[in-house]
């Protein structure tokens, strides 16, 4: 093989006689041989971080693998060395997601993301249970209430007891009195 043959294989622009497998392998053992045979020395490859690579380029078995984060890590969101896969990287999304809930008077769930349920437990007074518990109790949450399904009109409602797994709230009227939403909206900040 001529050297500027030699040197479109390199380039991956090979000659058109290099159309089966044998005669690439030919060009690429002549290349080896006019290189010093560099090609099937072994060689060091380095990685950066969130990489593993193990074989070596001699023994055609050079493995290179992405370290990917677990679900933890993904939905935490503080190692910036470790590669995301689309799974880890929708569980990290649906994991930061907000816990909403819209409900009737009567606790009926008319939308929600991460609510189970919503219960009344007397006149103006529920109680919201969350999907999946919460790391802690450590969150804000929201009441809104409206007495006829639209605009907010119920002064500030009150949060009561707060757990990992729900919290309570009430619906006051402007004259301190516990009231039934026709619409309650409650959500979680964290």
């Amino acid at each position: 093989m001529l050297d500027s043959e030699l040197l479109f294989v390199a380039a991956g622009n090979a000659p058109s006689d290099l159309n089966t497998l044998e005669k690439v392998a030919a060009a690429l053992e002549d290349m080896d041989t006019a290189l010093g045979g560099k090609l099937s020395s072994a060689a060091t490859v380095g990685a950066g971080a969130g990489v593993d690579v193990s074989g070596s380029l001699s023994g055609g078995n050079l493995i290179v693998a992405l370290k990917l984060a677990t679900q933890a890590q993904a939905e935490t969101g503080t190692d910036n060395t470790t590669g995301m896969s689309p799974l880890r990287t929708a569980q990290a999304l649906a994991a930061s997601r907000p816990v909403f809930a819209r409900h009737s008077s009567a606790g009926v769930i008319a939308k929600q993301r991460g609510v189970s349920s919503i219960t009344q437990l007397a006149t103006g007074r529920y109680r919201c249970d969350f999907s999946a518990g919460r790391a802690d109790a450590n969150y804000a949450p929201g009441v809104i209430g409206s007495t006829d399904g639209s605009a907010p009109r119920i002064g500030l409602p009150r949060v009561g007891t707060m757990t990992t797994t729900s919290f309570e709230y009430d619906f006051i009227n402007a004259g301190g009195t516990l009231v039934d939403p026709a619409m309650g909206v409650v959500f979680i900040m964290e």
